[in-house]
């Protein structure tokens, strides 16, 4: 079946940088909830899971979504930020849907959503305006 609007192939190139940048800001929200509204809710997460000391997971786990967030946002080592946070997400979507009440805010259909987002960018490439063009 022929496409309904073929023009509109032409910007698949800077589609997929637009949802490589959406993703990143979704990523920096995660980190900056973490810091700065919800940081007791958190902590009690890591306490929960037995993962101690709390305070040191907790900070890891702020620093990897600044990293992945700012290198997706940047579009600089967009691959191995894609595939850092679509396993990041992976784990979170398991965890919400094995206990629900560990994770408040979102659904195990949002974290499943943002992880095969992260592991499509993996394939398809940064897109527009990134450094990490492909060769």
């Amino acid at each position: 079946m022929l496409s309904l609007f073929p023009e509109l192939f032409d910007y698949s190139f800077l589609a997929i940088g637009i949802l490589r940048v959406a993703l990143g800001l979704i990523f920096l929200w995660f980190a900056y909830i973490k810091i700065f509204s919800a940081r007791a809710e958190y902590l009690s997460f890591f306490e929960k899971t037995k993962m101690r000391p709390t305070r040191v997971f907790l900070n890891i786990a702020i620093g990897l979504e600044l990293l992945i967030g700012s290198s997706l946002v940047a579009g600089y080592y967009s691959q191995a930020a894609e595939l850092g946070g679509g396993a990041l997400m992976a784990l979170a979507t398991l965890i919400k849907w094995h206990r629900p009440n560990l994770l408040p805010h979102n659904t195990a259909a949002f974290y499943l959503l943002l992880s095969m987002v992260s592991f499509t960018l993996l394939f398809v490439g940064p897109g527009a305006f990134a450094f990490d063009l492909p060769l």
